[in-house]
């Protein structure tokens, strides 16, 4: 059918086949443009950050890249993170539990210009991570740490450059920073 209406020259076609050529062409235009997002992913940032200068910056409740050393504290955060939100939206016994986000704002890179060592990085990464754990496990709200990354910089870290929390909102817990 769409072959025969593209028999005459296009100067003869009426505007069923120009509606038609329109068509198709938005369509390819459309599919094209979902497989080169597809294949290209989130990055190395992850959905919820910006890279800005080599540093990935903003803030998320989710594992990101960061230096090595330090990749395996920010994964068990995300895991904790997970936990929590897990037992506000569907809870294994029990009513829902709330929980409140507290932002944890610091370079999770560092070079020979950074402001913070990785062991400073580290350890600081480690302290939050047992001080979350230790207050969720006591009645009460639960909290989730947000990891806000800054540039390990400081001047590409500062506040104008951070993007603003893309993390959405939910009916039960409350941002808290």
């Amino acid at each position: 059918m769409l072959f025969r209406l593209f028999r005459r020259h296009p100067r003869e076609w009426g505007p069923l086949e120009w509606l038609a050529v329109v068509g198709v062409g938005a369509l390819v235009a459309a599919a094209i443009t979902v497989v080169v997002n597809v294949a290209q992913g989130p990055g190395r940032c992850g959905d919820d950050l910006r890279e800005i200068d080599g540093d990935c910056v903003g803030v998320t409740a989710e594992a990101f890249e960061a230096d090595p050393g330090i990749e395996s504290l920010i994964g068990a955060v995300a895991d904790e993170n997970a936990r929590v939100r897990q037992d506000w939206e569907d809870p294994p016994s029990g009513p829902k539990i709330p929980y409140v986000r507290i932002a944890l704002m610091m370079p999770f890179t560092a070079d020979d210009h950074s402001a913070m060592t990785v062991d400073m990085i580290r350890r600081g990464l480690a302290g939050a991570l047992a001080a979350q754990r230790q207050a969720n496990r006591f009645g009460g709200p639960q909290y989730q740490l947000l990891l806000a990354p800054t540039a390990a910089t400081s001047t590409a870290g500062s506040p104008s450059s951070i993007a603003s929390p893309s993390c959405p909102r939910t009916p039960g817990p409350r941002w808290w920073a």
